[in-house]
């Protein structure tokens, strides 16, 4: 017994004199200085960048319900070397067996968006493995490596919504990260966390790969600098275009309309902008991943545009034509063409009294959907009126070619 614990005190004396030396040594470029802030606990942020890509500006939209999960493991990826240069660089980086907790990034629509850009913290807490309690300790100083890997869940039940095809996923190793370590005695020859890096899986740990830097004195906080790992949320526009065109069409006159919105997340809120002053000019309190924008009025050449949808979402537009004035339109539409000037190809824009247009946003990044609604009336011709009177026309022109031709010839008796 005695032998097993003077062999333990040697293991840990020469592990804790490899680390105090090989610091001392790159004393002239950084060392290891005792941890600051919340002890044993090592913060990195997920960012998820809100962009609306038919908007030059990037356009205004509220964040998605959706939540990031990680696990963490111990590893030996990446080599068996720290990528911190000049710092101990001489020590073996071993898997981490003693498994800290980690939390999650969870998003919300009524997350505040700063630049586009939201981040949450996501903390490795340590505090276990440094509580000597026996269990999942870590009790010999070194640099341990851990592989944490990120999974998202983008169908919550709180939003209704499966935001799976609207959140940029993770794939191909960037759903993973490296975390190395440092575990070192305090000033009151306890272990504990000294600092961290993290780096962004690689088959070579090099300080390219590092999205960190070096921690001199750990406060709590790891800033990433990496870009692979920022989620993006995408949104996009539709635009409903009201045109009246033949020699019979109101220009002045209004139409209403229905815009139907599903699968767009509840709690969200969307902005709403028109050239008619009379329409809505926001959707906000989604309910139930649903929403109606009735009454919707729009005279010829007049817009209404809806901005931020999630691109999963569907519309539904339907004109309501029992209160447009007098009989005789044909209502015509089209989606993303060009504009309709009138209802020439029955092939491709069916001629009835109300249509309606069904689609999912279009997924693209150029310009936002738009639809066209055309009331088409021209002058009816009068075919049937001249039928009704050519025959009495007909006697009537033979009528006075009779005349002409009788007071002719008796003119010309009488000079005779």
């Amino acid at each position: 017994m005695m032998l097993k614990r003077i062999m333990t005190f040697a293991a840990v004396s020469a592990m804790t004199v490899a680390l105090a030396g090989s610091a001392m040594a790159a004393e002239t470029t950084k060392q290891l200085k005792p941890a600051t802030g919340v002890p044993n606990k090592i913060k990195f942020t997920k960012e998820m960048k809100i962009y609306n890509v038919d908007d030059t500006t990037g356009g205004s939209a509220k964040a998605p319900d959706v939540k990031y999960t990680y696990t963490i493991t111990g590893s030996n990826g990446g080599g068996g070397k720290t990528p911190v240069s000049g710092t101990d660089g001489g020590l073996t980086v071993i898997p981490g067996t003693a498994m800290p907790t980690i939390s999650s990034a969870e998003f919300s629509h009524n997350d505040t968006i700063t630049n586009h850009l939201i981040k949450k913290d996501v903390t490795v807490d340590f505090t276990e493995q440094f509580n000597e309690d026996g269990i999942d300790d870590i009790t010999v100083p070194g640099i341990y490596r851990y592989e944490i890997t990120e999974t998202g869940d983008f169908n919550l039940t709180a939003s209704q919504h499966d935001y799976t095809g609207d959140v940029s996923q993770l794939t191909g190793g960037k759903e993973k990260r490296y975390l190395d370590v440092y575990v070192g005695y305090n000033a009151a020859g306890k272990l504990e966390v000294k600092t961290a890096v993290m780096m962004k899986k690689d088959t070579t740990v090099t300080d390219n790969s590092k999205t960190t830097g070096y921690i001199d004195d750990l406060s709590g906080a790891l800033t990433t600098d990496n870009k692979d790992d920022v989620s993006t949320f995408k949104t996009r526009d539709i635009i409903l275009q009201k045109d009246v065109a033949g020699n019979m069409g109101s220009t002045t006159e209004e139409f209403k309309f229905t815009i139907d919105l599903s699968n767009i997340g509840v709690g969200m809120d969307y902005a709403v902008s028109s050239t008619n002053a009379s329409n809505p000019t926001s959707i906000t309190g989604v309910t139930a991943n649903t929403y109606s924008l009735t009454n919707v009025k729009l005279k010829s050449g007049q817009t209404i545009k809806i901005s931020g949808l999630p691109s999963t979402a569907k519309y539904k537009v339907t004109e309501d034509v029992s209160v447009v004035g007098p009989a005789g339109y044909k209502t015509t539409h089209g989606i993303n063409v060009a504009r309709i000037t009138a209802p020439t190809s029955t092939a491709q824009y069916a001629n009835v009294a109300a249509v309606t247009a069904v689609t999912p946003v279009k997924a693209d990044d150029t310009v936002a959907d738009t639809i066209f609604f055309l009331n088409y009336r021209d002058t009816p011709t009068p075919t049937g009126v001249v039928m009704s009177i050519a025959p009495f026309a007909i006697m009537i022109g033979a009528g006075i070619l009779f005349i002409l031709v009788f007071f002719r010839r008796r003119k010309r008796e009488e000079e005779n």
